[in-house]
């Protein structure tokens, strides 16, 4: 009777630790790892159009010459509003993780236009110039631009100049329009799916180079947020799409 109990005792020690793992593994997408890492946001298995875009160099790029790689998609426009600010922070902040990591040749930070009826390339430069961007900005033909966003499901209207950007701060000028958009970020794996989207702003402060853009537009500087996604939890989600953990340090 005693061996008996012994025995179940042990089969329930192998099948509790069994549980354990199963958990681990759809928790942590395969990573080892304490803690698990877990994605931030909505998790998706969906194809993406092959569209081809422009970059601020005037090199046109399509989304599969991308593939193998871990994209993190975001909206923006040059004419920038406070939370487009704020992505451009959190994607700076984001590069530094990846170059620390050692990956940063393995994910592609593409800031994409809402505006692509007025952010040519040139325009685009002007904007890295200003805010430091070193990533992959991105507009093209209004019609391209248009069918990836309705595949990401973002949705995006031009309409009247607004005190939200009262100028341009690439010309000076005071703002001819106004662009309203809902604020995301997209995963791609890197088999070119949509693999996971988060339609929130980022908590991320603003950097210096953020703060003088939207000096620049005629706007106060915002307070950091308390709700959106983290550098660190895109960073989580990243580990997730490469299936492996990654050093970070601070």
């Amino acid at each position: 009777m005693v061996r008996m109990q012994a025995a179940m005792l042990f089969v329930l020690i192998l099948l509790l630790i069994a549980s354990y793992e199963l958990f681990e593994h759809r928790t942590s997408k395969n990573i080892r790892g304490s803690p698990a890492v877990v994605v931030t946001g909505v998790s998706e298995d969906r194809a993406l159009p092959n569209v081809s875009l422009t970059e601020a160099n005037g090199r046109t790029i399509s989304l599969s010459a991308l593939h193998g790689k871990v994209i993190v998609l975001a909206p923006f426009a040059t004419l920038c509003s406070a939370a487009c600010a704020a992505t451009t922070s959190a994607f700076a902040s984001l590069e530094a993780y990846l170059h620390q990591a050692g990956v940063a040749n393995q994910v592609e930070l593409v800031e994409l236009s809402v505006d692509p009826a007025h952010d040519s390339a040139a325009r685009l430069s002007s904007f890295a110039k200003l805010t430091g961007a070193s990533w992959t900005l991105a507009t093209g033909d209004p019609s391209q631009v248009s069918r990836l966003w309705s595949a990401l499901g973002q949705f995006y209207q031009l309409g009247k100049a607004s005190g939200t950007v009262p100028r341009d701060a690439l010309t000076g000028a005071p703002a001819a329009h106004g662009v309203t958009y809902a604020n995301a970020v997209y995963f791609v794996g890197t088999s070119g799916a949509l693999r996971i989207s988060d339609f929130a702003a980022p908590q991320a402060g603003l950097d210096a180079a953020a703060k003088h853009l939207v000096s620049a537009e005629g706007v106060a500087i915002p307070a950091p947020t308390t709700s959106g996604w983290t550098v660190r939890q895109a960073f989580g989600n990243i580990e997730v799409l490469l299936n492996r953990r990654l050093p970070l340090g601070g």
